[in-house]
């Protein structure tokens, strides 16, 4: 599914290190960003953070769905 972003997207996501990574990110996959809320995955453990998520998505090729992959499903039971 792609994700769109509009200038202003682009412009406030440039503003921090978390959001020009998620460009970075969003440049391979165009998908959603991750969303921290209750019941999501424990990235700040697992990765160190979105940055860490990100690079690591990048790394692999493979969207923060498809890395975070079995764990996320058992979550979602």
């Amino acid at each position: 599914m792609e994700y769109e972003l509009d200038e202003t997207d682009i412009e406030l996501l440039n503003l921090s290190e978390e959001g020009k990574k998620y460009l970075e990110y969003h440049k391979l996959f165009n998908s959603k960003p991750f969303a921290y809320s209750h019941g999501m995955p424990d990235i700040d453990e697992q990765y160190g953070g979105l940055i860490g998520l990100y690079d690591e998505c990048i790394k692999k090729k493979k969207t923060w769905e498809q890395l975070l992959g079995d764990d996320w499903d058992k979550m979602q039971d």
